[in-house]
């Protein structure tokens, strides 16, 4: 009877999944796929159990991703606190401090928390650094569309707060920038539609005297 609980005891451990690197990468995969399929609360499990995984191997980059996407899901959610929890995790990690672009995703995702709970200031000094690191990235594509919707929700945060000339200011500054290129990408076409509409309503505004 020991003989065969021994034996199964040994089989249980050896059946258990080995964390790896290879391991998490798959299953941050399989929890973007619970994302993509609309099932949100097995996604923010699935990333919770990559997080504690990536932790207890102190695999950086699964510790970034599970909390970059645990940050984005509790946004959605309107769960402010918890989200900017998950981004001070992900910000202090090695794989954050030699990504650029991890950087611009953790303060974009900074920015519109810090809109959504009226903290304009702090929200206006992260798009203010995304502008800035966004001159360091090698993707042209990437480096137009983050400093270009970076511009635009500075123009947001001003039209909010009544200060028509610098929302066109910074609404002008992010239309340039697309306009600019010789050929844009069906994303960066969506984004200037958008930020032509937002110049169009606040040249309504100032005519009607709304906010000025």
């Amino acid at each position: 009877m020991i003989r065969i609980l021994f034996l199964l005891f040994s089989s249980l451990l050896f059946a258990q999944q080995k964390i790896t690197p290879q391991y998490i990468d798959s299953e941050i995969t399989k929890a973007d796929n619970f994302f993509k399929n609309g099932k949100t609360n097995e996604c923010i499990k699935a990333n919770i159990i990559i997080l504690n995984n990536s932790n207890k191997i102190e695999y950086s980059k699964g510790i970034v991703a599970s909390c970059i996407n645990l940050a984005t899901r509790y946004f959605f959610a309107g769960n402010h606190s918890k989200s900017l929890f998950y981004l001070k995790l992900a910000e202090k990690e090695r794989y954050t401090q030699n990504s650029i672009s991890n950087q611009i995703t953790i303060l974009t995702l900074h920015s519109y928390n810090y809109m959504n709970i009226g903290l304009y200031k702090e929200a206006i000094n992260e798009f203010e650094e995304i502008i800035t690191l966004s001159d360091q990235m090698t993707d042209d594509k990437a480096k137009i569309k983050s400093k270009s919707e970076a511009y635009y929700n500075m123009g947001l945060i001003y039209r909010r707060n009544n200060k028509c000339d610098s929302a066109a200011l910074y609404t002008d500054k992010a239309i340039h920038i697309l306009q600019s290129q010789k050929k844009l990408n069906s994303e960066l076409k969506n984004n200037l539609v958008w930020f032509l509409l937002e110049s169009i309503e606040l040249k309504i505004d100032e005519k009607k005297n709304r906010f000025c």
